[in-house]
């Protein structure tokens, strides 16, 4: 394995080092069997295949709770079943996500690791008609250590690093790596009156024979308006490698007006303008909590190396649907997934809304996305992606679930030539899980919401 996931074990060894007594550790077993179908296998533009797969999924989950890490370990391995196109596939699969307290206060880390053939939130293999060689086991490993210390009411500072890398075929050898490096120092908004910052980023994203790297410099003022109400004016500047092919300096300046209204604990709404290298225009973010259901929607402009985006990876309520999934925590650095090699980074545009309703022995969760991708690089493939994914699941018994899954993904591309080429698909899938330890669904929702 790549000398870049070495940390992932150093890492480890520093959660195994705490205190582990028998009672800092949780064990839960799972089963899951399943079948779905899809109407065009591979979202092929042209000769659609229907294919039906049906797959059975036992896991172990561990999970260590100490006095300065957190650590989750999850290991499954799923069996498929292609019925048309012949296929038996294996696919062994281990996650780890590990966090914790470096210094008390002050230094944090966090870090996960996953190997399999198949990631969370990724879709069906890619596989073809006539082809019968196994996918690639791939690893793709995040490490993010970070100082963070607040200043009483005055001030709150920031300083981080993120990594992230794929190897696609566990060689040694990285596909894609992002590295980030972050600074801020300011005051929280939740402590009224005047608001300041200043802070700095440096990306660097390698996919292929690509870089791309953007280095930014910022200060922010803004003031509280009422109890509910503030605004900020943000300026800086970027130098990006990749400005100049959309005919900008390779330095240009960045700006962003925000407006955010939180009238109470369940509703909270940010509106702005703002202009970076690749343009100008609206974002927006809003969450409301009902009684029992949540109401998310985003609008958002920004950079990605991932060309063909999976809804598992994009969706506001859905990326954490799998019932053995380990997740890390929102406020990762990793806003940006490199784990699909992309021939160039594209300018995303991407629309989200999510509903998810929970009941006494019923959960719904609603996502859908729209998304555009603008290369950045002249002459290569623009995307428009539609994404849509309706989740049902039936508590049967303290031990037994029932899930429902649909999924829609349409596909529009257009080459330098002005060709389009379009796919559609539809997928339908059903499942049971039964948990053997009578684990405690997580049903309850954020008593307080916020966008940031």
């Amino acid at each position: 394995m790549s000398r870049n996931l070495i940390p992932a074990s150093i890492l480890l060894a520093l959660a195994s080092v705490a205190p582990a007594h028998a009672n800092n550790w949780e064990v839960y077993k799972y089963a899951e069997i399943g079948v779905s179908g899809t109407d065009n296998f591979g979202l092929n533009s042209s000769d659609q295949a229907q294919e039906l797969v049906g797959s059975v999924k036992p896991s172990v989950e561990l999970v260590f709770s100490g006095n300065r890490f957190n650590t989750d370990i999850n290991a499954e391995v799923e069996f498929y079943r292609f019925r048309d196109i012949g296929e038996n596939l294996v696919d062994p699969r281990l996650e780890v996500a590990t966090k914790g307290t470096l210094v008390e206060n002050l230094l944090y880390v966090k870090s996960s690791l996953n190997v399999g053939k198949l990631f969370p939130g990724e879709d069906f293999f890619s596989l073809k008609d006539g082809v019968d060689e196994d996918p690639d086991t791939k690893a793709r490993f995040r490490f993010n250590p970070f100082f963070s210390r607040k200043f009483g009411r005055f001030a709150d500072v920031y300083l981080g690093y993120g990594h992230q890398s794929t190897d696609n075929e566990i060689d040694g050898e990285i596909d894609t790596q992002q590295d980030t490096l972050s600074f801020h120092l300011g005051r929280d908004p939740k402590y009224g009156g005047l608001l300041w910052g200043v802070g700095a980023e440096h990306e660097k994203d390698r996919s292929g024979d690509l870089e791309y790297k953007n280095t930014s410099l910022y200060g922010s003022l803004g003031a509280t308006l009422g109890q509910s109400v503030y605004f900020e004016v943000l300026g800086g500047a970027e130098t990006n490698n990749f400005a100049e092919q959309l005919g900008n300096e390779e330095e240009t300046a960045m700006w962003e007006a925000a407006l955010k209204w939180t009238p109470n604990e369940l509703t909270s709404l940010k509106v702005g303008y703002g202009e970076r290298f690749f343009g100008e225009g609206p974002t927006f973010a809003l969450k409301h909590r009902l009684r029992n259901s949540i109401l998310s929607a985003s609008w958002t402009r920004g950079v990605s190396a991932a060309s063909d985006p999976s809804l598992g990876s994009v969706s506001t309520f859905t990326d954490g649907t799998e019932t053995t999934g380990i997740q890390l925590d929102s406020d990762s650095p990793f806003s940006e997934d490199v784990s699909t090699t992309a021939s160039v980074p594209y300018i995303d545009r991407t629309l989200k809304l999510g509903y998810k309703i929970v009941g006494r022995r019923s959960d719904l969760i609603l996502d859908a996305v729209y998304a555009t991708q603008e290369p950045l690089i002249a002459g290569a493939v623009e995307n428009e992606n539609l994404l849509g994914r309706l989740v049902f699941d039936r508590h049967l018994s303290p031990l037994t679930t029932f899930r429902i899954q649909y999924d829609h993904k349409t596909k529009i591309s257009e080459d330098s030539a002005a060709t389009v080429t379009d796919a559609d698909e539809n997928r339908l899938a059903f499942s049971f899980i039964y948990n053997f330890d009578r684990k405690e669904r997580n049903t309850s929702l954020p008593d307080t919401v916020n966008v940031e």
